[in-house]
């Protein structure tokens, strides 16, 4: 977890979430005065202040493996593709620790409930339910939104996602991150 101290956010970053580019820009509207914990559940004595926001980033978990996938495999050839994605999603480790977690299991475990959730899929609207976010009048905000959030590379790459999902690679996944489908309200059938 990230706490910035002056726009009293208390932000619990997942992989493969925009995390870095959110990251970034609450460091820009914050003053540079964050406080990184070291293990992403660590409770900061800030959590337990009601001043202050818990923001989670979040994202549609067959982006998010996508992504993750993406990542290390770009020299792979569009045709290989839909294999390789599925022995990739078969094989991710899914843990606290790993390339990938399960993002509603990591709060509930440690009975954490988000004021605010940005989906990376909205992101460029969800920034704005932060409070102090003012895109109109604020000039930093302003620049720190079209430097780091209306760029962000997992934004980019979402739109090529879904053609090279299939059936099986959607049901693997399905299976892995269930909990986030249910919790943030993904569909199931959102790779079709």
């Amino acid at each position: 977890m990230i706490y910035y101290p002056n726009t009293k956010i208390l932000y619990f970053a997942s992989r493969s979430t925009g995390s870095r580019s959110i990251n970034t820009f609450f460091k820009k509207i914050d003053g540079n005065d964050a406080v990184a914990y070291n293990n992403t559940l660590d409770i900061p004595t800030e959590a337990t202040n009601t001043e202050n926001k818990l923001v989670v980033s979040v994202s549609n978990p067959y982006i998010r493996i996508y992504d993750k996938w993406k990542q290390r495999n770009e020299w792979l050839t569009k045709v290989n593709r839909a294999n390789e994605i599925v022995t990739f999603a078969e094989s991710v480790k899914i843990d606290k620790t790993g390339p990938l977690n399960v993002i509603s299991e990591d709060l509930n475990t440690k009975n954490l409930t988000p004021d605010i959730i940005i989906r990376l899929e909205y992101i460029k609207s969800d920034i704005k339910l932060i409070p102090g976010v003012d895109l109109e009048k604020n000039k930093t905000h302003r620049w720190s939104y079209a430097t780091h959030i209306a760029t962000d590379g997992v934004v980019r790459r979402y739109s090529e996602w879904k053609s090279n999902y299939t059936q099986e690679l959607a049901d693997i996944i399905y299976t892995k991150f269930e909990k986030d489908f249910t919790a943030y309200n993904y569909s199931k059938d959102s790779w079709k």
